[in-house]
């Protein structure tokens, strides 16, 4: 049974949060029978890559008819009985799936790893108004319209055409209705688990670290992290940045001007496991996110959660006191008040992290996948 899946670039288990829970679900139905094909408009030259990877014809211009013929060509001698749009989230990068599944009768399942939002935090003046709830209700309101223009071909027009669409968590669907004004055939699967964590955490073996893991780029606001940090003043203590990207130097001169570099430190990509093994807190600062993988991995490793409630599964993932600390978006006071009053205090830290390591168990990978061999055997073609 053929499976494709779409992606903007190929998928690699050491990449993004979104491309390791692709690897992971690759590998997950593969175990469970399924053959999965992979079709993709851009090669990242990783050397750790999932097999039965293809690249279209012009990636550069991933809606060009050369795509959707070779897509169509794709699809036909390869027998796939259904195929997942892992970029439904950007409505004109899979334009070339829709049309082509849409004329060879492929059933799709859109599959939206992102807030709807994300489009807005990409232009640098909605952005800024953004973070002001006053704006927030206008901006919402024209992106649902332009979503809904017949000739934009946006979101209506993606779930017109698809069979199904999977979003992260129930109040995504929420958010699905009041922009795309549709609901029906849409289902909430939260993220799996992709990784192991130890059966019991050593608690004696934790140091104190302050945690960030993810891309250093815009979206992250690991500026407002640094900034946070210089104002804490808590001796002894130290805060790792464990990722790459472009905004790495700025970051480490704003580091160094605000004189936190001999307590901050950036260890570049790596493998997260051995920093969550040692890390106490981790902190989130994004300006917006999907349901971040690091939130779930961090848990499993008994790491308290501290963020921004900047998202809409924010509330859905963390709920404070219990198993982290949700700070209102963007206040800068309070989040150095809520860090300062965990770091003083290791007993609470100890009784959320071990509930957050009783939390991560909802995510168990068993139950997830199941759900979406439902999906799979609801609207895959039967020969």
């Amino acid at each position: 049974m053929n499976i494709l899946f779409y992606f903007i670039c190929e998928i690699s288990p050491t990449g993004g949060g979104v491309e390791r829970v692709a690897s992971f679900q690759y590998q997950e139905l593969t175990r469970r029978g399924y053959h999965i094909l992979t079709v993709h408009g851009k090669e990242l030259g990783s050397s750790d890559t999932i097999p039965d990877q293809h690249l279209l014809p012009v990636p550069e211009r991933l809606d060009a008819k050369e795509n959707i013929a070779y897509i169509r060509d794709f699809v036909r001698r390869e027998n796939v009985c259904l195929a997942f749009n892992f970029a439904a989230i950007l409505n004109k990068s899979s334009l070339c799936l829709v049309e082509a599944c849409r004329v060879e009768r492929v059933p799709i399942v859109s599959v939206l790893h992102n807030t709807l939002e994300s489009a807005l935090w990409n232009f640098p003046l909605v952005k800024k108004l953004m973070e002001q709830d006053f704006w927030k209700p206008m901006f919402r309101r024209l992106l649902g319209m332009a979503h809904r223009i017949p000739f934009y071909k946006g979101g209506r027009y993606l779930h017109d055409f698809a069979a199904a669409t999977v979003v992260l968590a129930p109040c995504y669907v929420d958010e699905y209705r009041r922009i795309i004004g549709r609901t029906e055939n849409v289902f909430p699967i939260r993220n799996p688990l992709p990784m192991s964590a130890d059966e019991t955490v050593d608690w004696n073996g934790k140091e104190n670290v302050a945690l960030f893991v993810g891309r250093l780029e815009q979206q992250k606001s690991v500026d407002k992290l640094i900034r946070i940090w210089s104002k804490l003043d808590m001796p002894g203590w130290k805060l790792l940045i464990v990722g790459s990207g472009s905004q790495e130097n700025n970051l480490r001169l704003l580091a160094r001007e605000l004189g936190v570099e001999g307590s901050v430190s950036f260890e570049g990509h790596q493998n997260p496991l051995p920093y969550y093994r040692r890390s106490k807190l981790f902190c989130m600062t994004s300006i917006y996110e999907g349901y971040p993988m690091t939130l779930i991995e961090c848990q499993a490793f008994g790491v308290v959660p501290v963020l921004y409630d900047s998202f809409l599964a924010a509330c859905d993932i963390v709920r404070t006191g219990e198993n982290g600390l949700l700070v209102p978006a963007f206040r800068e006071q309070d989040y150095v008040q809520g860090l300062r009053d965990l770091m003083s205090d290791n007993g609470r830290l100890r009784q959320i992290g071990e509930r957050c390591c009783k939390e991560a168990e909802k995510y168990s990978v068993d139950g997830i996948m199941e759900q979406w061999v439902e999906v799979i055997e609801r609207y895959r073609i039967r020969n």
